[in-house]
């Protein structure tokens, strides 16, 4: 595509519905032909955006990701910040609740960092709760390049604010911010089911770690479904509003995962790191069948099991030197790893 055909297309994708903009390509014939018809002189250009560090890929370059052109209704337009080379290597969507527990916040963390450390890009939405989470997650692994945000917004337009830190970092360690709205969208409340397709489209499987009900991460799982991707789901205690989307897509056929393992085993990818052994001494196992994803002190284990507080240190160090369990500021909690 030459620069004028792809001004052209720019131009088109800004001043009208998608649908519209194919329905005009079809009978038009060229980006060119609909251009002139038109004809205005395009708001966003390259260079204008070029000078605020935002690139831009349409559906016809090689840059745009091969995932999304087999998505029914790709987006035409990706306007992105960062490297889009982290798009070039397998990925996997981690989506939740916004309103969120702890406990869905440490899987959504943990399963951000397994993916990350097995070089998988884990593909989000940089919204509050389980999204922002599973970035964080991804910046805590060593490798690079593995984080891409989806947003609902455009560049300049950034939500939630309180993330910009979070994109930022993003940006620096290699990842990517991608939407397929102008620099100066705002974040509209029917762009973030619309751009559920996008985060759905550019992974190979999409994993909902906590969702109520009528969540738009079920969104995003109905069209994982019907782009032809693998739908899993955390289950989460039964009294639990923030997992009652979870156990539901579970109900309907959705993989059932407790970490990042059972996704990495189903697509042949095992974690080096893992443990040795599959299970901890048998001297350990009542210790380590008391260590939950969330924080419980040595001290609540021993009156759980009416055992010495110093024999369940001595084994809670043994199993946190194994890989198995690691130690917080409020208690130890379970690798998922």
């Amino acid at each position: 595509m030459s620069l004028s055909e792809a001004e052209a297309l720019l131009y088109l994708c800004q001043a009208a519905p998608r649908r519209q903009v194919r329905q005009w390509l079809q009978t038009e014939g060229s980006s060119i032909a609909a251009h002139e018809r038109h004809g205005r002189t395009p708001v966003w250009t390259w260079a204008r955006l070029a000078d605020l560090g935002i690139g831009v890929v349409t559906q016809y370059d090689e840059q745009f990701p091969d995932a999304l052109s087999e998505i029914p209704d790709a987006p035409l337009v990706l306007y992105y910040r960062g490297s889009l080379e982290s798009l070039s290597v397998p990925a996997v969507a981690v989506v939740g609740a916004r309103r969120c527990t702890r406990y869905g916040l440490q899987i959504a963390r943990s399963m951000g960092r397994a993916f990350a450390s097995q070089g998988l890009t884990v593909v989000s939405g940089l919204a509050r709760g389980i999204d922002g989470a599973a970035h964080e997650g991804v910046l805590e692994s060593t490798r690079q390049n593995v984080a891409v945000a989806v947003l609902g917004s455009g560049m300049l337009q950034l939500y939630p604010r309180e993330n910009t830190r979070l994109a930022e970092a993003i940006v620096a360690s290699g990842g990517a911010l991608i939407t397929e709205y102008l620099p100066d969208a705002p974040p509209l409340k029917g762009h973030f089911p619309e751009r559920n397709r996008i985060i759905s489209g550019l992974g190979q499987a999409v994993i909902v770690v906590e969702a109520s009900r009528k969540s738009g991460s079920l969104i995003t799982a109905r069209m994982a479904l019907e782009q032809g991707r693998d739908v899993f789901a955390v289950p989460g205690p039964v009294t639990s509003h923030a997992s009652v989307g979870c156990h539901w897509l579970i109900q309907q056929g959705a993989g059932l995962v407790e970490g990042a393992d059972d996704v990495l085993v189903e697509f042949g990818l095992v974690a080096s790191n893992r443990p040795a052994v599959a299970e901890p001494p048998a001297a350990l196992k009542p210790v380590f069948e008391c260590v939950l994803p969330t924080p419980i002190s040595a001290e609540q284990i021993a009156v759980e099991l009416g055992l010495p507080i110093a024999g369940v240190s001595a084994a809670l160090i043994q199993l946190e030197l194994s890989g198995f369990v690691e130690q917080r500021p409020d208690g130890y909690i379970l690798l998922l790893l």
